[in-house]
């Protein structure tokens, strides 16, 4: 910027929105040469601009004049800070262009520097040399703008001083995302668990945009601020910026300067205020500044750039297909201008690489990402060891070869991935500004890695990594990996602290406040299921409504927001019974649906959330019109789930249990015989392995029964029970689903006597047995209570079952095992695994690794998730180590039912007497040392059994402390009713199994 006619040109200061104060970049101005009589002036203003600064209690940084001397001047418009490598210059161009960013920057005369500076580049471009053309005298004609660069040592003072006034270096990093969004399915909800996004730093130049409001100073009079409007000032540098290009009708050499710089700066307003007209206004000039910028302009490839930039940002906006190709087409050529040796080379690659990546997750064309990674080698060639960019190359081909490995499978990508990585990270010294950011990718690599192997040293490591980034969301969502891994509560509880921190780091305004409050939430949800407080889900439900009042209409992730939000509220409904909360997810769940457009990804799985609810709904309220709406939908969902889709089996079973609710409240044949052929088609879908085949084949046996009610076909019965049977030949851990469908099958074969009832106790209680392990690897009182609940009676009415069918030794180990089963889990579920890890080093090490699996598999088998190859890789995983503890010396019998032989050692010193009360009779079994056992029939209900005893604690609660005559003889009544019932049949019994005197 020239000073002329004798008068300092106006002195434009810069003031960044968010400051209370006005932050001024202050670079070195130029004057006129010839005209050496002003330099005393120029230092007046030089004064009077430092006083202001100290004024304003900023501290100037070390004065850096030009050769020629003469005044600061202080920039106005919108002001690029940026970071890049170069030596000392002060550029006079024809045009100054400032480079528009998306994810990369161009610049358009990149210079180099050694290794080790950090360059702070500042572009003056028209809008300040227009708008001194509006306040004072011409500028010489010719000069469009002026582009100054300066190189600073690390250690130079002004480069703290500028990271602390308005030249902060942000970079193009983020953090991981907000949980996907979570799915109901069929009976169960399923979780998509929250992702972490990969940080992908695509070019050496990172840019920090600040929008600057002006004030005009004459040096040559006194220095005195207005302060106006900062939207009212954007207008009139907008005005200043067209009016400029007014000035430079067509044939101006000018001309296309002034298009790229309005096209530059209306794009950095789209980016502010995300009005589309700017962006369209934006291309249009860029490509009419490419036209005066024919083959051979020097600045032809920063056009294409540009330009090019432009499209793939409208393309974000409006998905115009078109667009992404020609940004693609314009970086080509950009690249073609470029050779080998020009030091534009590796921008220009890498910007085509970042298209082609873009491209590819559009349209999954795998071609795009291989050509991405060529880009990618080429650039990092460009830079060999010792360029100041290596670093940003090795990061941006690692992060190709990631996701290359998530659609190939190959290791080799991923483990070379983690390599470059951590060639990358070296290059990243404690210190560097980008070392957080490595370390973040370096520990994301290693937790896909994890996920794919499964070896605890990876996510160990990439926890540590974590720590060191300071990145708060991703740290939390390893440990979130950790506890899914380990069960240690301790991790969970360190990952919503986590999320708490990381929430109150982006306060009210801040872009991923939603993002920070979705996970926060997700998290006590998680702990909500393992701990079953009540205070957790309240406070999920809290955060999911912030997040849903922070992504308003048109947000991208409100979808999220809403199906979130209402699963939370439907999980509420399902602890405590509010009906509101079951209205309102409905609310909810019809608002996410309507986000849907036909063709959308997840218009399926809103159709069966909404269908779902609705069905709770007509459950609690019996309004037909809510189920038959359910059908309606659950319709749909099946309509966009065709053969081969991984969700039609549920939509299969949901269509069907339906149907199954209407025949019942209406009674229409065609309902019943739907309802089969859905079951048969879904059970077809859910083969042995699938974690829901059980709850098919229950649902499946159940619909048959109903059909056998209505017509008698025996055939029908006969299919039932057959496919309740296979529920014994389960090959995994089981799940509740397991255990509730095997007591459907018991409930079912003592209603019709059915031959298999034993079989189907034997099954029900190796389930409880099985699922105690994987339930109970939790002290909390939650999982106690649900163990309790699944025990209730079955080992009694096991017993007796055993003794009707005259299977005497069957009922001692039946009742035992559940004794054992229910015993276990009033020890809090700790005494087997106590004693095999007190037996040693070994035993301690194989009940860590059986815990492990053990609640890998619980959040498998209780997850949605139809990965049957996950839950065979975990069944061997689990049976080798169930095997390895069988061997160790007293384990044999390790998760077996107990044998009658080693049970009846237990009446060596005298007889054992088993009481038992069940629903279906009251018995006791006497077990001698020699012999086979006696079972005695006792002549009582369990509903008089139950009163007594009910009656004699509430009277006994109190005893020695009363001489109530009357509770005495209450007590006497009952024990003697006790004895006459209870006692003497047994007493007999013993009189004639033992020798008198004996």
């Amino acid at each position: 910027m020239l000073v002329g006619s004798g008068c300092i040109f106006s002195l434009l200061i810069a003031c960044v929105f968010s400051s209370p104060l006005v932050d001024p970049v202050l670079i070195p101005g130029c004057i006129d040469s010839s005209r050496q009589s002003q330099r005393g002036q120029s230092q007046n203003a030089k004064m009077r601009t430092t006083i202001l600064m100290q004024a304003l209690g900023i501290d100037p940084p070390r004065m850096m004049q030009h050769e020629e001397g003469g005044c600061y001047i202080l920039l106005a418009g919108i002001c690029t800070v940026q970071l890049s490598t170069a030596q000392p210059t002060v550029n006079r161009l024809s045009a100054a262009d400032s480079s528009t960013n998306r994810t990369s920057t161009h610049s358009a005369t990149p210079t180099t520097a050694a290794a080790g500076t950090m360059m702070t580049s500042y572009s003056a471009s028209t809008p300040s040399t227009d708008a001194h053309r509006a306040f004072s005298d011409p500028v010489p004609s010719g000069l469009g703008g002026v582009s100054m660069t300066f190189t600073h040592s690390p250690l130079d003072p002004a480069v703290p001083w500028l990271k602390n006034h308005g030249g902060v270096v942000t970079g193009a990093s983020r953090e991981g995302a907000g949980g996907s969004g979570e799915r109901r399915r069929s009976s169960a909800l399923g979780f998509q668990d929250v992702q972490c996004r990969r940080v992908r730093l695509v070019h050496g130049q990172l840019s920090s945009t600040r929008l600057l409001s002006y004030y005009s100073l004459k040096a040559h009079r006194d220095i005195g601020l207005l302060q106006a409007s900062a939207l009212s000032l954007m207008r009139e540098t907008f005005d200043y910026l067209r009016m400029a290009l007014r000035k430079c009708p067509p044939g101006n050499s000018s001309r296309s300067s002034s298009l790229h710089n309005l096209a530059t700066n209306l794009q950095e307003r789209f980016k502010q205020r995300g009005v589309l007209s700017d962006l369209d206004e934006a291309i249009e000039l860029h490509r009419a500044a490419l036209s005066l910028r024919p083959p051979g302009h020097s600045d032809r490839s920063s056009s294409l750039n540009n330009l090019a930039i432009s499209l793939q940002d409208r393309f974000d906006q409006r998905g115009l297909l078109s667009d992404q190709d020609e940004a693609i087409d314009l970086h080509r050529a950009a690249v073609a201008l470029c050779p080998r040796g020009h030091p534009d080379r590796s921008e220009s690659l890498n910007n085509l690489a970042i298209s082609l990546q873009d491209r590819f997750d559009q349209r999954g064309d795998l071609f795009d990402l291989d050509e991405a990674i060529g880009l990618y080698y080429a650039a990092l060639v460009v830079c060999p060891l010792g360029h100041s960019d290596r670093s940003l190359a090795l990061n941006n081909l690692a992060n190709s070869l990631q996701d290359r490995f998530k659609q190939r499978g190959v290791l080799f990508d991923l483990d070379e991935a983690i390599d470059i990585h951590q060639a990358a990270l070296a290059l990243r010294p404690p210190g560097h500004s980008d070392r957080s950011e490595s370390l973040n990718n370096l520990a994301v690599s290693l937790q896909d890695r994890f996920h794919h192997r499964g070896v605890m040293c990876d996510l160990d490591e990439a926890i540590d990594l974590h720590h060191q980034s300071s990145f708060l969301n991703n740290l939390a969502i390893s440990l979130r990996d950790r506890f899914n891994r380990r069960g240690v509560l301790s991790d969970l509880d360190e990952t919503i602290d986590l999320h708490r921190a990381a929430l109150v780091l982006r306060p009210p305004g801040h872009s991923d406040q939603s993002e920070s409050t979705n996970n926060f939430a997700n998290s006590l949800r998680d702990r909500f299921k393992q701990r079953g407080v009540t205070s957790d889900l309240d406070e999920a439900i809290d955060l999911h409504r912030a997040a849903l009042a922070l992504r308003l209409p048109g947000h991208s992730f409100r979808c999220e927001s809403l199906n979130n939000l209402a699963i939370s509220l439907q999980d509420r409904f399902n602890h405590m019974d509010i009906l509101s909360d079951l209205d309102e997810a409905i609310d909810l769940h019809n608002a996410a649906l309507a986000l849907y457009p036909p063709g959308h990804s997840d218009r399926s799985s809103s159709f069966n959330n909404l269908a779902n609810s609705l069905q709770d709904r007509f459950k609690q309220r019996g309004v037909m019109s809510d189920l038959d709406e359910a059908i309606d939908l659950h319709r749909a969902a099946l309509t966009l789930r065709p053969p081969g889709h991984s969700d039609r089996s549920e939509s299969l079973n949901n269509l069907a249990i339906s149907l199954q609710y209407r025949f019942d409240q209406m009674g229409v044949l065609s309902d019943q015989d739907e309802v089969i052929d859905l079951h048969r088609a879904a059970l077809a879908l859910r083969i042995p392995g699938h974690s829901f085949r059980s709850s098919s084949l229950n649902n499946f046996a159940t619909a048959l029964q109903s059909r056998f009610k209505q017509r008698g076909v025996l055939s029908d019965l006969d299919e039932a029970f057959n496919h309740y049977s296979q529920l014994s030949q389960a090959s995994h851990a089981v799940s509740h689903i397991d255990l509730r469908a095997s007591k459907s099958w018991i409930a079912s074969a003592e209603h019709l006597n059915h031959s298999s009832v034993l079989t189907a106790y034997q099954t029900s209680l190796i389930f409880l047995d099985h699922w105690q392990h994987l339930a109970g690897l939790s002290s909390s009182s939650h999982h106690f209570n649900l163990v309790r609940k699944a025990t209730s009676s079955l080992a009694m009415d096991a017993f007796s079952c055993s003794l009707r069918h005259s299977a005497l030794t069957t009922a001692v180990e039946l009742v035992e095992q559940g004794r054992a089963v229910f015993w276990t889990q009033l020890a809090r579920f700790q005494a087997p695994v106590d004693q095999i890890s007190a037996s040693g080093d070994m035993g301690r090490a194989l009940v860590v690794e059986f815990k492990e699996l053990s609640f890998q598999f619980r959040n498998v088998l209780e997850g949605s998730t139809d990965d049957t190859t996950q839950i065979r890789k975990l069944t061997v995983q689990r049976d080798d180590v169930i095997s390895r503890i069988r061997m160790l010396p007293g384990f044999s019998r390790f998760l077996l039912p107990p044998l009658f032989s080693d049970l009846q050692k237990a009446a060596q010193d005298g007889p054992v007497i088993i009481v038992n009360a069940s629903q279906y009779s009251c018995d006791a079994l006497i077990i001698l040392n020699a012999q086979d056992p006696v079972h005695v029939r006792l002549d009582i209900a369990r509903g008089e059994v139950s009163e007594w005893s009910t009656e004699l604690q509430s009277i006994t609660k109190d005893a020695g402390f009363s001489d109530d005559r009357l509770q005495q003889n209450l007590i006497v009544g009952i024990l003697r009713e006790l004895w006459q019932h209870i006692v003497s049949p047994i007493v007999t019994a013993l009189k004639e199994l033992i020798p008198h005197r004996s």
